[in-house]
Protein backbone atom coordinates (compact mmCIF):
# COMPACT_ATOMS: atom_id res chain seq x y z
CA UNK A 1 0.00 0.00 0.00
CA UNK A 2 2.89 2.38 0.65
CA UNK A 3 4.41 1.77 -2.31
CA UNK A 4 1.31 2.73 -4.18
CA UNK A 5 1.23 5.37 -2.27
CA UNK A 6 4.56 7.09 -3.66
CA UNK A 7 3.54 7.13 -6.94
CA UNK A 8 2.29 10.52 -8.34
CA UNK A 9 0.27 9.15 -11.73
CA UNK A 10 0.47 11.06 -14.62
CA UNK A 11 -2.05 13.78 -14.84
CA UNK A 12 -5.04 13.63 -17.76
CA UNK A 13 -3.50 16.24 -19.57
CA UNK A 14 -0.50 14.43 -19.88
CA UNK A 15 -1.91 11.22 -21.17
CA UNK A 16 -4.31 13.08 -23.25
CA UNK A 17 -0.84 14.13 -25.32
CA UNK A 18 0.45 10.64 -25.15
CA UNK A 19 -3.09 10.05 -26.92
CA UNK A 20 -4.90 8.09 -23.69
CA UNK A 21 -7.46 8.58 -21.70
CA UNK A 22 -7.49 7.49 -17.79
CA UNK A 23 -10.75 6.17 -17.44
CA UNK A 24 -9.00 3.21 -20.43
CA UNK A 25 -6.28 2.54 -18.03
CA UNK A 26 -8.66 2.88 -14.74
CA UNK A 27 -9.84 -0.41 -15.31
CA UNK A 28 -6.00 -2.22 -14.41
CA UNK A 29 -6.14 -0.66 -10.57
CA UNK A 30 -2.84 0.15 -11.47
CA UNK A 31 -0.47 2.81 -9.59
CA UNK A 32 1.34 4.23 -12.53
CA UNK A 33 4.39 6.15 -12.24
CA UNK A 34 5.00 6.98 -15.88
CA UNK A 35 3.71 6.32 -19.15
CA UNK A 36 5.98 6.49 -22.60
CA UNK A 37 4.98 6.35 -25.91
CA UNK A 38 7.11 3.62 -27.86
CA UNK A 39 5.31 3.83 -31.27
CA UNK A 40 1.88 4.19 -32.53
CA UNK A 41 -0.75 2.61 -30.59
CA UNK A 42 2.02 1.46 -28.12
CA UNK A 43 2.68 2.55 -24.16
CA UNK A 44 5.39 1.46 -22.10
CA UNK A 45 4.03 1.57 -18.36
CA UNK A 46 6.03 1.90 -15.08
CA UNK A 47 3.73 0.73 -12.26
CA UNK A 48 4.05 -0.68 -8.96
CA UNK A 49 3.52 -4.14 -10.50
CA UNK A 50 6.46 -3.41 -12.72
CA UNK A 51 6.63 -2.68 -16.50
CA UNK A 52 3.61 -3.02 -18.92
CA UNK A 53 3.11 -2.95 -22.55
CA UNK A 54 -0.66 -1.47 -23.42
CA UNK A 55 -1.50 -1.23 -26.92
CA UNK A 56 -4.60 0.17 -28.61
CA UNK A 57 -5.85 -2.76 -31.19
CA UNK A 58 -9.10 -2.07 -33.59
CA UNK A 59 -10.36 -5.59 -32.63
CA UNK A 60 -14.11 -5.85 -32.81
CA UNK A 61 -15.69 -8.21 -29.73
CA UNK A 62 -15.75 -11.38 -31.93
CA UNK A 63 -12.02 -10.70 -33.02
CA UNK A 64 -11.26 -10.18 -29.27
CA UNK A 65 -12.37 -13.32 -28.42
CA UNK A 66 -10.95 -15.48 -30.96
CA UNK A 67 -7.84 -13.84 -30.57
CA UNK A 68 -8.14 -14.42 -26.60
CA UNK A 69 -9.10 -18.08 -27.38
CA UNK A 70 -6.03 -18.83 -29.91
CA UNK A 71 -3.16 -17.67 -27.23
CA UNK A 72 -4.76 -19.29 -24.44
CA UNK A 73 -5.30 -22.39 -26.10
CA UNK A 74 -1.05 -22.15 -27.00
CA UNK A 75 0.01 -20.90 -23.26
CA UNK A 76 -2.06 -24.15 -22.03
CA UNK A 77 -0.23 -26.51 -24.57
CA UNK A 78 3.07 -25.29 -23.68
CA UNK A 79 4.04 -21.87 -25.85
CA UNK A 80 4.51 -19.55 -22.94
CA UNK A 81 6.47 -16.69 -24.62
CA UNK A 82 3.38 -14.45 -26.21
CA UNK A 83 1.78 -12.05 -24.82
CA UNK A 84 -0.46 -12.77 -21.87
CA UNK A 85 -2.98 -10.32 -21.60
CA UNK A 86 -3.72 -8.79 -18.17
CA UNK A 87 -7.00 -8.93 -16.44
CA UNK A 88 -9.16 -6.18 -15.47
CA UNK A 89 -9.76 -5.43 -11.98
CA UNK A 90 -13.34 -7.29 -12.91
CA UNK A 91 -11.59 -10.27 -15.04
CA UNK A 92 -11.56 -8.61 -18.47
CA UNK A 93 -9.15 -9.39 -20.93
CA UNK A 94 -9.63 -6.16 -22.67
CA UNK A 95 -10.73 -2.71 -22.11
CA UNK A 96 -12.90 -1.03 -25.25
CA UNK A 97 -12.29 2.20 -26.42
CA UNK A 98 -15.20 2.39 -29.34
CA UNK A 99 -13.38 2.12 -32.23
CA UNK A 100 -11.37 -0.86 -30.88
CA UNK A 101 -10.21 -1.88 -27.66
CA UNK A 102 -7.01 -1.79 -25.27
CA UNK A 103 -5.18 -5.06 -24.01
CA UNK A 104 -2.17 -4.82 -20.98
CA UNK A 105 0.75 -7.55 -20.79
CA UNK A 106 4.50 -7.38 -19.17
CA UNK A 107 6.51 -5.52 -20.99
CA UNK A 108 10.06 -7.33 -22.13
CA UNK A 109 13.64 -6.27 -22.73
CA UNK A 110 14.28 -7.21 -26.13
CA UNK A 111 17.21 -8.67 -28.78
CA UNK A 112 16.22 -8.47 -32.36
CA UNK A 113 16.18 -11.79 -35.34
CA UNK A 114 18.60 -11.62 -37.22
CA UNK A 115 17.35 -13.56 -40.31
CA UNK A 116 21.06 -13.93 -41.78
CA UNK A 117 21.82 -16.22 -39.45
CA UNK A 118 20.88 -19.32 -40.45
CA UNK A 119 21.17 -21.11 -36.74
CA UNK A 120 18.49 -18.35 -35.43
CA UNK A 121 16.12 -18.86 -38.58
CA UNK A 122 15.91 -22.85 -38.29
CA UNK A 123 15.27 -22.22 -34.33
CA UNK A 124 12.26 -19.47 -36.10
CA UNK A 125 11.28 -22.43 -38.53
CA UNK A 126 10.97 -24.60 -35.87
CA UNK A 127 8.53 -22.27 -33.76
CA UNK A 128 5.99 -21.57 -36.51
CA UNK A 129 5.68 -25.33 -37.35
CA UNK A 130 4.78 -25.90 -33.18
CA UNK A 131 2.26 -22.86 -33.44
CA UNK A 132 0.64 -24.54 -36.42
CA UNK A 133 0.72 -27.88 -34.99
CA UNK A 134 -0.82 -26.78 -31.51
CA UNK A 135 -3.46 -24.72 -33.02
CA UNK A 136 -4.55 -27.63 -36.11
CA UNK A 137 -7.86 -28.65 -35.33
CA UNK A 138 -8.57 -25.94 -33.00
CA UNK A 139 -12.67 -25.96 -32.98
CA UNK A 140 -13.51 -22.34 -33.90
CA UNK A 141 -15.39 -20.98 -36.41
CA UNK A 142 -14.20 -17.77 -36.38
CA UNK A 143 -12.52 -16.86 -39.82
CA UNK A 144 -10.89 -13.82 -39.11
CA UNK A 145 -10.89 -9.87 -40.54
CA UNK A 146 -11.75 -9.54 -43.87
CA UNK A 147 -8.85 -8.47 -46.27
CA UNK A 148 -6.46 -9.73 -48.57
CA UNK A 149 -5.52 -12.80 -46.22
CA UNK A 150 -9.26 -13.67 -46.55
CA UNK A 151 -8.94 -13.90 -50.47
CA UNK A 152 -7.69 -17.32 -52.69
CA UNK A 153 -3.89 -16.59 -53.73
CA UNK A 154 -5.02 -16.63 -57.85
CA UNK A 155 -7.82 -13.64 -56.83
CA UNK A 156 -5.11 -11.81 -55.24
CA UNK A 157 -2.62 -12.18 -58.33
CA UNK A 158 -4.89 -11.60 -60.85
CA UNK A 159 -6.21 -8.24 -58.83
CA UNK A 160 -2.57 -7.20 -59.08
CA UNK A 161 -2.30 -7.94 -62.36
CA UNK A 162 -4.61 -5.78 -63.42
CA UNK A 163 -3.64 -3.21 -61.62
CA UNK A 164 -0.07 -2.95 -62.55
CA UNK A 165 -1.33 -3.04 -65.89
CA UNK A 166 -3.40 0.05 -65.27
CA UNK A 167 -0.06 1.59 -63.52
CA UNK A 168 1.64 0.61 -66.41
CA UNK A 169 -0.41 3.07 -68.24
CA UNK A 170 -0.08 6.00 -65.98
CA UNK A 171 3.98 5.29 -66.17
CA UNK A 172 4.01 5.66 -69.75
CA UNK A 173 1.95 8.96 -69.68
CA UNK A 174 3.68 10.60 -67.16
CA UNK A 175 5.65 13.95 -68.35
CA UNK A 176 8.60 13.88 -66.27
CA UNK A 177 9.33 10.11 -65.33
CA UNK A 178 10.87 9.37 -61.88
CA UNK A 179 13.43 6.27 -61.24
CA UNK A 180 10.76 4.08 -60.29
CA UNK A 181 8.60 4.96 -63.53
CA UNK A 182 11.61 4.34 -65.59
CA UNK A 183 12.63 0.63 -64.05
CA UNK A 184 8.74 -0.04 -63.92
CA UNK A 185 8.42 0.77 -68.06
CA UNK A 186 11.54 -1.67 -68.61
CA UNK A 187 10.85 -4.36 -66.31
CA UNK A 188 7.39 -5.09 -66.44
CA UNK A 189 6.98 -7.79 -68.67
CA UNK A 190 9.43 -9.79 -66.38
CA UNK A 191 7.24 -8.95 -63.23
CA UNK A 192 4.33 -9.83 -64.84
CA UNK A 193 5.61 -12.93 -66.63
CA UNK A 194 6.05 -13.45 -62.71
CA UNK A 195 2.90 -13.24 -62.09
CA UNK A 196 1.58 -15.28 -64.31
CA UNK A 197 4.17 -17.88 -63.76
CA UNK A 198 2.82 -18.40 -59.91
CA UNK A 199 -0.23 -18.23 -60.97
CA UNK A 200 0.26 -20.95 -63.39
CA UNK A 201 2.14 -23.05 -61.23
CA UNK A 202 -1.18 -22.63 -58.62
CA UNK A 203 -3.31 -23.71 -61.06
CA UNK A 204 -0.96 -27.06 -61.68
CA UNK A 205 -2.16 -27.74 -57.83
CA UNK A 206 -5.20 -28.58 -55.61
CA UNK A 207 -5.07 -25.49 -53.86
CA UNK A 208 -8.63 -24.68 -54.14
CA UNK A 209 -9.52 -27.81 -53.12
CA UNK A 210 -7.44 -27.96 -50.00
CA UNK A 211 -8.50 -24.46 -49.19
CA UNK A 212 -12.34 -25.25 -48.86
CA UNK A 213 -11.21 -27.78 -46.25
CA UNK A 214 -8.59 -24.90 -44.46
CA UNK A 215 -11.05 -24.72 -41.24
CA UNK A 216 -8.41 -26.86 -39.30
CA UNK A 217 -5.57 -24.71 -39.49
CA UNK A 218 -5.03 -21.50 -37.81
CA UNK A 219 -2.36 -19.19 -38.98
CA UNK A 220 -1.04 -16.18 -37.45
CA UNK A 221 -1.05 -14.21 -40.23
CA UNK A 222 2.04 -11.36 -39.40
CA UNK A 223 4.91 -14.11 -38.66
CA UNK A 224 7.55 -10.86 -39.70
CA UNK A 225 10.93 -10.36 -37.79
CA UNK A 226 8.87 -7.57 -37.02
CA UNK A 227 7.01 -9.50 -34.50
CA UNK A 228 9.58 -11.88 -32.99
CA UNK A 229 12.25 -11.10 -30.83
CA UNK A 230 14.73 -13.11 -28.54
CA UNK A 231 14.00 -12.54 -24.87
CA UNK A 232 16.53 -12.29 -22.25
CA UNK A 233 16.42 -16.24 -21.47
CA UNK A 234 17.43 -16.31 -25.06
CA UNK A 235 13.66 -17.56 -25.97
CA UNK A 236 11.34 -16.74 -29.14
CA UNK A 237 8.72 -14.10 -28.26
CA UNK A 238 6.13 -14.30 -30.52
CA UNK A 239 3.93 -10.84 -30.71
CA UNK A 240 0.77 -9.53 -32.83
CA UNK A 241 -1.46 -12.01 -33.24
CA UNK A 242 -4.06 -9.59 -34.66
CA UNK A 243 -3.90 -11.21 -38.17
CA UNK A 244 -4.68 -14.61 -36.54
CA UNK A 245 -7.27 -16.70 -39.34
CA UNK A 246 -8.07 -19.92 -40.78
CA UNK A 247 -5.74 -20.79 -43.89
CA UNK A 248 -3.79 -23.41 -45.16
CA UNK A 249 -0.46 -23.15 -42.93
CA UNK A 250 1.44 -22.58 -46.13
CA UNK A 251 0.35 -18.52 -46.00
CA UNK A 252 2.62 -18.20 -43.06
CA UNK A 253 5.46 -20.62 -44.07
CA UNK A 254 5.69 -18.56 -47.84
CA UNK A 255 5.16 -15.10 -46.02
CA UNK A 256 8.09 -15.92 -43.69
CA UNK A 257 10.40 -17.95 -45.83
CA UNK A 258 10.14 -15.38 -48.94
CA UNK A 259 11.46 -13.08 -46.53
CA UNK A 260 14.16 -14.44 -45.36
CA UNK A 261 15.18 -16.11 -48.57
CA UNK A 262 15.03 -12.74 -50.33
CA UNK A 263 17.68 -11.14 -47.45
CA UNK A 264 19.89 -14.17 -48.31
CA UNK A 265 19.75 -14.33 -51.86
CA UNK A 266 17.63 -17.14 -52.46
CA UNK A 267 20.16 -19.07 -50.86
CA UNK A 268 19.36 -22.79 -51.05
CA UNK A 269 21.07 -24.62 -48.17
CA UNK A 270 19.29 -21.59 -45.76
CA UNK A 271 16.05 -22.40 -47.58
CA UNK A 272 16.39 -26.24 -47.37
CA UNK A 273 17.89 -26.01 -43.62
CA UNK A 274 15.47 -23.72 -43.14
CA UNK A 275 11.94 -26.16 -44.79
CA UNK A 276 13.91 -29.44 -42.32
CA UNK A 277 13.53 -27.07 -39.02
CA UNK A 278 9.64 -26.67 -39.86
CA UNK A 279 9.15 -30.25 -40.61
CA UNK A 280 10.93 -31.55 -37.79
CA UNK A 281 7.15 -31.38 -36.17
CA UNK A 282 5.06 -31.99 -39.01
CA UNK A 283 6.33 -33.30 -42.62
CA UNK A 284 4.48 -30.44 -45.60
CA UNK A 285 3.23 -33.02 -48.02
CA UNK A 286 3.92 -32.80 -51.53
CA UNK A 287 0.63 -30.53 -52.74
CA UNK A 288 1.33 -28.11 -49.76
CA UNK A 289 4.97 -28.38 -51.56
CA UNK A 290 3.75 -27.44 -55.02
CA UNK A 291 1.47 -24.39 -53.31
CA UNK A 292 4.30 -23.34 -51.30
CA UNK A 293 6.41 -23.29 -54.32
CA UNK A 294 3.83 -21.47 -56.47
CA UNK A 295 3.46 -18.69 -53.70
CA UNK A 296 7.43 -17.98 -53.42
CA UNK A 297 7.36 -17.59 -57.42
CA UNK A 298 5.24 -14.63 -57.19
CA UNK A 299 7.16 -11.48 -57.23
CA UNK A 300 5.43 -9.83 -54.04
CA UNK A 301 7.66 -7.41 -53.20
CA UNK A 302 8.02 -5.93 -56.22
CA UNK A 303 4.39 -5.48 -56.95
CA UNK A 304 3.95 -3.96 -53.11
CA UNK A 305 6.51 -1.33 -54.35
CA UNK A 306 4.60 -0.96 -57.57
CA UNK A 307 1.67 -0.58 -55.67
CA UNK A 308 2.50 1.60 -52.75
CA UNK A 309 4.26 3.95 -55.40
CA UNK A 310 1.40 4.92 -57.61
CA UNK A 311 -1.26 4.52 -55.02
CA UNK A 312 0.26 7.32 -53.20
CA UNK A 313 0.89 5.91 -49.64
CA UNK A 314 2.72 7.47 -47.31
CA UNK A 315 6.83 7.85 -47.03
CA UNK A 316 7.30 6.23 -50.94
CA UNK A 317 11.10 7.27 -52.14
CA UNK A 318 10.90 6.25 -55.62
CA UNK A 319 14.82 6.09 -56.03
CA UNK A 320 14.53 3.35 -52.96
CA UNK A 321 11.79 1.44 -54.20
CA UNK A 322 13.27 1.63 -57.48
CA UNK A 323 16.36 -0.11 -56.53
CA UNK A 324 14.06 -2.45 -54.40
CA UNK A 325 12.41 -3.94 -57.74
CA UNK A 326 15.97 -4.19 -59.06
CA UNK A 327 17.52 -5.80 -56.39
CA UNK A 328 14.64 -8.66 -56.83
CA UNK A 329 14.58 -8.85 -60.18
CA UNK A 330 18.43 -9.50 -60.39
CA UNK A 331 17.85 -12.25 -57.51
CA UNK A 332 15.24 -14.09 -59.85
CA UNK A 333 17.83 -16.81 -61.19
CA UNK A 334 18.79 -17.53 -58.56
CA UNK A 335 15.39 -17.61 -56.92
CA UNK A 336 14.56 -20.01 -59.93
CA UNK A 337 17.13 -22.86 -59.04
CA UNK A 338 15.81 -22.95 -55.36
CA UNK A 339 12.24 -23.66 -56.68
CA UNK A 340 13.89 -26.31 -59.18
CA UNK A 341 15.41 -27.87 -55.89
CA UNK A 342 11.84 -27.48 -54.44
CA UNK A 343 9.84 -29.08 -56.84
CA UNK A 344 12.06 -30.93 -58.87
CA UNK A 345 10.59 -31.91 -62.50
CA UNK A 346 8.71 -29.09 -62.72
CA UNK A 347 8.99 -26.91 -65.42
Amino acid sequence: MNQRKSYRPPSASRLEKLGLKREWLAPWDLAIESVERIGDRLWRLRSHRGEKLLRRVDWDEDRARFICRCMDHLGRNGLRSIPRFIRTSDGQRWVPTGDGCLYLCDFLERRPLDIKRPEEMQRVFRELSRVHHLLKDLPIEYQGPPGRSAQPWSQQWEEDRRILIGHLDRAETEPVKTTLDSVFLEESDQVVNQIDRACGRLWETDYEYLRGDYSHTVCHGNFKESNLFWTPANELYIDRFDGCHHNLRVYDLGRFLYRVLSECGWDPVIGAGALEAYQELEPIDKEENKILAAFLSYPHPAVAYIRAYYERREGCNPYELANGIRRELMRLKSKERFLDLLTPGKA
